[in-house]
């Protein structure tokens, strides 16, 4: 899993591909990672891009998708995190 001062990529539609910190983690009532912020611009059209990690043979694990930002204004992006979105949505990606 991430921790603050971690890097992960991303990919949005209108800003393109990413290598951006981890700025902030969130966690909802049960102490269950949800939300992630990371240190990238972002614009209408990005949502749903994904978050991703590299493994050491290079291959893409996914992380999270996102999910709203503040179009540019100070470099916050934030996702939802990939585990929260399977469970809560019973969805297996």
């Amino acid at each position: 899993m991430h921790r603050d001062g971690d890097y992960i990529y991303s990919q949005g539609c209108k800003t393109g591909a990413g290598y951006s910190e981890v700025k902030d983690l969130e966690y909802n009532y049960i102490n269950r990672l949800r939300k992630i912020t990371i240190d990238h611009d972002s614009d209408g059209g990005d949502s749903g891009g994904p978050y991703y990690r590299r493994d050491i043979n290079g291959d893409a694990q996914i992380a999270g998708c996102h999910a709203w930002g503040v179009g540019g204004q100070d470099g916050d992006a934030k996702g939802n995190v990939m585990q929260y979105l399977e469970t809560d949505f019973n969805i297996t990606i």
